[in-house]
């Protein structure tokens, strides 16, 4: 049993990680040159709003080249994204190191390529892509340019460390040599290098701190979480629903840990909201995608497929409650492997690309075309002109909520006026809007909720309304944060 569980091991690690050239072994943080990290060339000029895209720490940018792709496709005109490879440093943690420093000067070029206007960037970073963001926001504050760095939004990143990390992220490695492979070819780092060290929780002594970002750089996170129905103990229709590691490797409460990250100061930066992702499949489906896989290693999916069901499941479920990981959840990471929302997965994973996306777009707004040539402007922030075409049935999701919700605006203008009624379908509130104040470009409003069945909403907020190409934009400044939404008609 034993030596097929390790077997079980190293199929989890040939099917979720890409080689690694071999000389990627033995980088100390002590290097500072970039000669190692592999950026996208930079155009003499940049005359879109830039975004950077940093893989996690197992990856690439070209093993997830569909990643930055997606994001382009979905951000459309007025963005431009550009990858940032940092795999050959990828065996030192992700808060210290050259992938840190290099990265900082890649966003200083970013920002310099930009021929006028506010020359702010924003990036994402996938799994420990979003550490590697965090401290060369570090490095941009120390030099007083940390202001450059418009918005960051995570994908996956193990904030609070992963359970997997630490000695248990060593007791797989154990696996995967008893299975006759050699780590280095299935590209996991050696277990005593701080990439993989580092990930435990509580993150060890030795290992960096990551700042908090600047206070006024914007953040946002998403993450998933796998949910399995399978029979459990055996019996024939005895089944539960087991919510796995979040993602399989990093936890929800971790993806989403940005003010419980290790960074020994005050939290600073500016919350821009948080999604979680769903999946819930049953154990057959992903097994018949498990059992699609060919031989891997000698080891026949087909076995692996016999392991899950022999076995016990008392074991580890309770050391899932305990957040603590150990060999017994191998089956489960296994059928979670086949999940859309594991980790790996996610810089593919439509949802979550659309929620980065409508983050990435509500922190800083694209930069479309130039006027006189006296520099970029925004399709934010248009004069809001003839108040009485705005007047009619709005509709759009909200940004910034865990759980996504429309809000329905019906807006009327009398005398040069606006007002408006609110309604929040899903959270089953109602309200008024009073405007407050207008200049060209902008209208304020206090917004006053006097139908709460579920008592979901807040009382009474500030609402600033601007005019875009396609139609009102909504910003809410929240108990903490802002939410967003963009309206089109009914």
């Amino acid at each position: 049993m034993k030596k097929l569980l390790f077997a079980s091991i190293a199929l989890v690690l040939m099917i979720t990680v890409p080689a690694s050239p071999a000389n990627a072994q033995g980088k100390t943080s002590t290097q500072t040159e970039c000669r190692h990290t592999q950026p996208s060339p930079l155009p003499a000029q940049i005359t879109a709003r830039p975004v950077v895209y940093v893989h996690g720490w197992l990856g690439s940018a070209s093993h997830h080249e569909d990643g930055p792709e997606l994001l382009e496709q979905g951000l459309g005109p007025g963005y431009k994204v550009f990858a940032f490879d940092y795999s050959f440093a990828n065996t030192i943690w992700g808060g210290s190191g050259e992938a840190a420093s290099c990265l900082a000067d890649y966003i200083r070029q970013l920002s310099s390529a930009m021929p006028e206007g506010d020359r702010k960037v924003l990036a994402v970073g996938h799994s420990m892509g979003g550490i590697v963001i965090r401290a060369a926001a570090g490095v941009l504050a120390q030099s007083g340019q940390g202001s450059i760095l418009g918005g960051a939004v995570s994908l996956g990143t193990p904030y609070a460390g992963s359970p997997w990390g630490g000695t248990a992220y060593a007791d797989m490695l154990q696996g995967t040599d008893s299975a006759g492979l050699d780590p280095a070819k299935v590209g996991m780092p050696k277990a005593e290098t701080s990439a993989a060290t580092c990930l435990a929780v509580p993150l060890p002594s030795n290992c960096a701190t990551f700042p908090y970002l600047p206070a006024n750089t914007k953040y946002a996170m998403v993450g998933s979480q796998i949910i399995i129905e399978r029979r459990l103990f055996g019996l024939r229709f005895m089944s539960a629903d087991i919510p796995l590691f979040g993602d399989a490797i990093v936890p929800k409460l971790s993806a989403t840990g940005y003010i419980d990250t290790s960074a020994n100061t005050r939290p600073s930066g500016k919350f821009w909201g948080e999604t979680i992702v769903e999946c819930k499949h049953t154990a057959g489906y992903l097994s018949q995608q498990l059992l699609r896989t060919r031989s891997v290693a000698g080891t026949a999916a087909s076995l692996i497929g016999t392991t899950i069901e022999a076995l016990g499941d008392q074991r580890a479920l309770d050391m899932m409650r305990e957040g603590k990981a150990d060999a017994s959840q191998i089956p489960l990471l296994i059928h979670g492997v086949f999940s859309d929302c594991f980790h790996n997965a996610l810089p593919e994973n439509e949802k979550a690309i659309t929620a980065v996306v409508g983050y990435l777009k509500k922190m800083e707004p694209a930069i479309t075309s130039t006027t006189n040539g006296s520099g970029p402007s925004t399709d934010e922030g248009q004069d809001l002109g003839d108040l009485s075409a705005l007047s009619g049935r709005w509709q759009g999701p909200v940004y910034g909520a865990q759980k996504g919700y429309d809000l329905v605006l019906e807006l009327n203008h009398v005398n040069g006026t606006l007002s408006a009624t609110v309604d929040y379908p899903q959270l089953n509130c109602s309200g008024t809007w009073t405007q407050t104040d207008r200049t060209g470009t902008s209208a304020r409003f206090e917004e006053r909720i006097d139908n709460d069945k579920n008592n979901r909403c807040v009382k009474r907020v500030d609402v600033t309304l601007t005019k875009t190409s396609a139609g009102p934009h909504i910003r809410i400044k929240g108990i903490v944060g802002f939410i967003e939404a963009d309206l089109v008609r009914q």
